[in-house]
């Protein structure tokens, strides 16, 4: 077990081990409040008084206020590593972690302030997409419809299933991410996801896109660009493998409070300053407990109450999409994407590579950064002492607190966060020294 805690749970009502996730279905409703219990009797003298049980680690809670919580020492750290730092509050920080022990029925959960307001999960949501397009593919009787078959999807260029998830999981691409919400469909994401317990996901709108709301429920058809080899069915025609379809569903507010960010912002339209917050009621969001949860379902299902759509035999091609090199990725493909690969898609090695060998270290995740909310959904494996971390974080990063000015301090404070976190992580939790 780990000598001290890293950071401590203080949100009412998240996960503290793997039978207590919160499943309300959208709209959120009230939750019960439950009178306490009446207090047992005093035992009469003659009865003899049982011992305490020792606290269980996966079900003790600390306070913040403890003396041996090492957050105080973690802020202490960041402010020394990251000068720009202002504390907790006005970066809306927000950062779970979740330890998987040897102990199959255990799971230690730190946290700081997780879902105690709005955050915009830029492309972090990416991977919600990829997984309801492996949905309908596992599910489809098509025979023509397999991974590696070109589509035809609105206005992209034919691309098979596998690079468009590739190219949004490895290296974040905006064009590959909205070919796979239009392939899964406004409705069936959100349906899908809801049912299984992610009930604070919304996507209301593409990335990078300024059509009208009311546009963005619209997806166009999909099918196939290619029926495959002509030998076998001379014949064939492409298949058609959904008409267009035009969502539905409602999306009730956000499951998280102030989605009013910043203190003006810059209108996308004009161009004009108004003094007054950007209001994100009407933008993406997914809380950082349902990132969390989402990793810990697919790297760890034995661990979270919560479960994914069905993705059949491609579950694996995805875990694998995770964990793919983007600097190799990028190589290999001749992309032109800017500098500092790693960094921007794994912001948690620069910090680990202060305490850990490349070699003894996996790391898997999806990350995003708009609007100067700078979020990394990661899981850290160290294969030499088998410790498994799931990281999800968040930092907000406006200092001017005008949104759309594109003036974000993520080079002064996202990164060197990033690189703090997963130094301590590495000093604190996963080299043994925390023992």
């Amino acid at each position: 077990m780990i000598r001290r805690a890293l950071l401590l749970l203080i949100t009412v009502g998240l996960v503290a081990c793997p039978h207590q996730a919160t499943d309300d279905a959208p709209p959120a409703e009230p939750p019960e409040v439950l009178s306490e219990p009446e207090s047992p009797l005093p035992p009469t003298p003659e009865e003899p008084v049982e011992p305490p049980e020792p606290a269980d680690p996966c079900h003790a809670l600390q306070d913040t206020a403890d003396e041996d919580s090492l957050l105080p020492h973690f802020v202490d750290f960041l402010e020394e590593q990251v000068p720009d730092f202002r504390g907790s509050e006005p970066h809306r920080l927000q950062i779970l972690i979740s330890e998987i022990t040897t102990d199959p029925d255990c799971r230690v959960i730190h946290a700081h302030r997780v879902d105690e307001e709005y955050i915009y999960p830029a492309s972090a949501l990416k991977t919600t997409a990829s997984i309801g397009a492996l949905h309908h593919l596992a599910a489809s009787e098509e025979p023509q419809w397999t991974l590696d078959t070109p589509l035809l999807v609105g206005d992209h260029s034919p691309r098979s299933l596998r690079e468009y998830i590739e190219l949004t999981q490895v290296i974040s691409s905006n064009p590959g991410f909205n070919a796979l919400f239009e392939i899964t469909g406004f409705d069936e994401i959100h349906e899908l996801f809801w049912d299984h317990g992610f009930t604070s996901l919304r996507i209301r709108h593409r990335m990078f896109s300024r059509l009208p709301l009311e546009a963005e429920r619209y997806t166009p058809t999909i099918g196939v660009a290619d029926p495959g080899d002509p030998q076998a069915d001379p014949e064939a025609e492409p298949a058609l493998l959904f008409d267009e379809r035009r969502g539905q569903v409602d999306l009730p507010p956000h499951s998280t409070p102030n989605t009013e960010v910043g203190a003006s912002h810059i209108d996308i339209w004009t161009r004009e300053l108004r003094d007054e917050p950007l209001d994100f009621d009407l933008r993406n969001g997914f809380s950082l407990s349902d990132h969390h949860e989402l990793m810990v379902a697919l790297f760890a299902p034995d661990h979270t109450e919560r479960t994914l759509p069905s993705m059949g035999p491609h579950e694996d091609f995805l875990r694998h999409t995770l964990e793919m090199d983007p600097v190799a990725y990028v190589e290999e493909h001749a992309l032109n994407i800017g500098d500092h690969i790693e960094r921007r898609f794994r912001p948690l090695m620069p910090g680990l590579l202060q305490h850990l060998d490349r070699a003894d270290l996996r790391y898997l995740g999806k990350g995003g950064r708009a609007y100067g909310f700078h979020m990394e959904n990661a899981l850290l494996i160290h294969e030499p002492l088998g410790r498994t971390l799931f990281v999800t974080a968040v930092i907000y990063v406006n200092e001017n607190e005008v949104l759309n000015d594109n003036h974000y301090e993520y080079d002064q404070v996202g990164f060197p966060f990033f690189e703090a976190l997963g130094g301590f992580l590495g000093r604190e939790l996963l080299d043994g020294a925390g023992e």
